[in-house]
């Protein structure tokens, strides 16, 4: 899914360093020393691993950190580029244990651990487990005993961030309690920042996907009333949004409001699609996979529209001229509407939709029927509810 808010890929890049080697030679003291042998032209000498930490002062080491920076991906892939970034982070994680092992000057101590502090938050997913919710921990209870405030909450945040994440359908009730309640005291006392508010919506978006749509709806929407409060007018504007993604996440099995203006100006009607089949899809022309999705889109429409199935396209570019030249381009034959024109109310904010695309299936009743029509799951809850391309436009299936 692609993000509206996306995190920035950080990776570490760099040529390799060259360290000098040196062989000592042993030889009989009565006996000449041995011929050298000379080394096969077309035959580079062996570098030294750049990834094993040397020992050495705490200014040593923060330089040898330093200098990881300058690493490059031996592919330039995105394998590549995760395991170099894996890589660094072992060597940073094992070179900051080795400066605070020994004497190092506040500063040298400070910047260590954000250095470790930032090699840690690095790892993949798969790596989120408890042991690296330990290693934030540690990390916060080293950081509060040199005062380092501001990276004491850094590091609960992020520890906390991993326990949101490892949150799934069928954890134990009570430990999914402690870490919601852990995440909302530590948004209530503040300061909300931009990682605080990056941990609200990562909760959320946590347990959304992980199973439990309920939990996710009430998370959504306590964490937005906290964000309402802050008395930074962005992030406050961030509260309606959560509390939209509450009323989304619980759509199903309910009406969906739609209202807005067709790109040549005219006012939407949407209960003029009671009684069809809709897929309302959120998407913007810069999104890869929500263009990825149209070719689908298209399949379906052609082979159900007859039956009662449509397509609202709700677009949330701000770019309206990109957009307008999208549609003409691509012409396709159902209703854009453009979120983000002059007087209308968002729908994209009132269902806190802050990721794209999201395609949502609303039934003849206007009731919606699914918020993951994306895909091959699309044509199955089609012929679910329209029966299959062979049978007839009223939806009942041929007679035996």
């Amino acid at each position: 899914m692609s993000r509206m808010n996306r995190p920035l890929l950080v990776c570490a890049a760099s040529a390799c360093l060259c360290l000098a080697a040196f062989a000592a030679v042993a030889w009989a003291a009565d006996a000449p020393p041995p011929a050298a042998k000379e080394q096969p032209k077309d035959q580079p000498a062996e570098k030294p691993d750049p990834f094993k930490v040397p020992d050495g002062t705490p200014e040593e080491l923060l330089k040898y950190i330093e200098g990881l920076k300058q690493q490059r991906p031996a592919s330039n892939d995105l394998q590549g580029i995760l395991q170099l970034r894996a890589k660094v982070g072992r060597a940073t994680i094992e070179a900051v244990g080795k400066i605070l092992a020994g004497t190092p000057s506040d500063e040298q101590r400070a910047k260590a651990l954000q250095l470790k502090l930032a090699a840690l938050g690095a790892q993949p997913s798969a790596a989120v487990n408890a042991g690296l919710v330990r290693e934030f921990d540690d990390l916060a209870g080293q950081a509060e005993k040199a005062n380092l405030s501001e990276l004491v909450r850094e590091a609960k945040g992020m520890s906390l961030g991993c326990r949101a994440r490892m949150i799934r359908a069928g954890s134990p009730a009570a430990e999914v309690e402690k870490t919601l309640s852990d995440i909302k005291a530590y948004l209530t006392a503040g300061p909300l920042d931009g990682r605080a508010v990056q941990l609200a919506f990562a909760t959320g978006q946590s347990l959304e996907y992980g199973g439990t749509a309920e939990l996710a709806a009430k998370t959504y929407g306590e964490f937005g009333q906290i964000l309402g409060r802050s008395e930074d007018k962005k992030i406050a504007a961030l509260g309606p949004k959560m509390e939209g993604a509450a009323r989304r996440v619980g759509l199903v099995g309910k009406e969906m409001q739609i209202e807005g203006k067709t790109l040549d100006g005219k006012p939407f009607d949407w209960s003029s699609y009671r009684g069809k089949v809709v897929l309302v899809d959120f998407f913007a022309t810069w999104c890869g996979p929500c263009r990825a999705e149209i070719p689908n889109i298209v399949k379906n429409y052609e082979a159900y529209h007859d039956k009662g199935f449509d397509v609202v396209t709700i677009s949330v570019d701000d770019n309206r001229e990109a957009l307008e030249k999208f549609v003409e381009k691509d012409k396709h034959p159902w209703t854009v509407l453009h979120d983000k024109a002059e007087g209308v109310k968002s729908v994209a904010d009132y269902y806190g939709v802050f990721g794209i695309p999201q395609m949502m299936l609303v039934g003849r009743d206007g009731k919606v029927v699914t918020l993951r029509a994306r895909g091959p799951a699309l044509g199955k809850e089609l012929e679910r509810l329209l029966g299959s391309a062979g049978e007839s436009k009223d939806g009942t299936a041929p007679t035996p």
